[in-house]
């Protein structure tokens, strides 16, 4: 074989690895969109549930004691704490709005409905079970 054909080899290799490389970061960012949009409605879920008045990360994990959730419900899949508020209304119920920073680790703008489903450093809002913002392509 010559020197030229090998390099081509060589070359054509390194092209079908890195489209291998691209394609799989995309699974698993995708994957990770689909587990936080997951944590994100089942702690909604226990929020409503338990309604707490406190969110401290030690009431908030003495609270998961006994129950399906983990810590790791606490933490998006990129392992970013979950931005959580309650304010309360004029009738003292608490509404909650739940944050992920996606990708990125850091608050982006909010709130345009849908982001481009390739946009894992676009945050995630819920609030009051109703997604102001997320990835397109996550049920």
């Amino acid at each position: 074989m010559s020197l030229r054909a090998r390099v081509l080899v060589v070359l054509m290799c390194g092209l079908l690895l890195a489209a291998m490389g691209l394609y799989a970061y995309r699974q698993i960012g995708e994957t990770r969109a689909k587990i936080t949009v997951t944590r994100m409605m089942e702690l909604y879920h226990f929020l409503e549930y338990k309604q707490p008045r406190v969110l401290g990360d030690e009431n908030l994990q003495r609270l998961l004691v006994g129950t399906k959730l983990y810590p790791s419900h606490l933490k998006d899949a990129w392992g970013n704490r979950f931005q959580i508020k309650v304010e309360p209304d004029a009738s003292g119920q608490p509404h909650y709005t739940i944050r992920s920073y996606g990708a990125d680790h850091r608050r982006g703008d909010c709130c345009s409905g849908f982001v481009y489903h390739r946009d894992w450093d676009a945050d995630a809002v819920l609030k009051d079970g109703r997604w102001l913002q997320v990835w397109a392509e996550v049920p």
